[in-house]
C-alpha cells in the first residue's frame, strides 16, 4: 500500500505518512484488543460486546455513529485489565488485521502510538476524588 513511496521518499517519512493516515494504527489496535479473550469483554460489558463489535466489524445500518471511535477506549481498558489479570491474555497473538500492512511500521513505533493514546485516556481508569458542591465525585474505576 505505502511500499511504492519507499522508492521516492525516506523510510522515516513514509512511516509518518502511514501513521497519520491511520489504517495501520487502527489495525494494530484491533490486534491488540483481540489479544484478550472475548469472554472478558462479554463478562464486563455485556453479552453483545463480542470482538467483532469491539473492533468495529459491525456496521450500523443507520450510520448513526462510527464504531471505530470507541477503539482507543477499548485499547486503554485492555491495558488496564492486562495489568490486573495477565491470565486473560491469549498465548497465541492474533495478527489478522496487521497482515495486509506487513512490516512497514516497526513494532516499537506502534507501541509508542498505543501508549500515547492510553495516556490521553488514563484519567478515566484511575480513582479520582474531587470535592464538588454535591459531595465527593469518584472517577471511573474498572475493578
Amino acid at each position: 500500500m505505502f511500499l511504492f513511496l519507499l522508492d521516492k521518499l525516506p523510510r522515516e517519512i513514509v512511516i509518518e505518512i502511514a501513521l497519520f493516515e491511520g489504517r495501520i494504527t487502527r489495525a494494530y489496535l484491533r490486534d491488540y484488543v483481540c489479544q484478550l479473550y472475548a469472554r472478558v469483554y462479554k463478562n464486563y460489558f455485556g453479552y453483545k460486546y463480542t470482538l467483532k463489535v469491539i473492533c468495529g466489524g459491525v456496521t450500523d445500518p443507520d450510520n448513526r455513529f462510527d464504531r471505530m471511535s470507541a477503539l482507543p477506549f477499548y485499547t486503554a481498558w485492555s491495558t488496564v485489565w492486562r495489568r490486573v489479570h495477565p491470565e486473560c491474555v491469549k498465548r497465541r497473538k492474533p495478527r489478522s488485521y496487521m497482515r495486509p500492512f506487513g512490516k512497514l511500521v516497526p513494532q516499537k513505533r506502534l507501541i509508542e502510538e498505543r501508549i500515547r493514546i492510553e495516556k490521553r485516556l488514563e484519567r478515566f481508569f484511575r480513582p479520582i476524588r474531587r470535592h464538588t458542591e454535591n459531595g465527593a465525585f469518584r472517577g471511573m474505576i474498572i475493578f
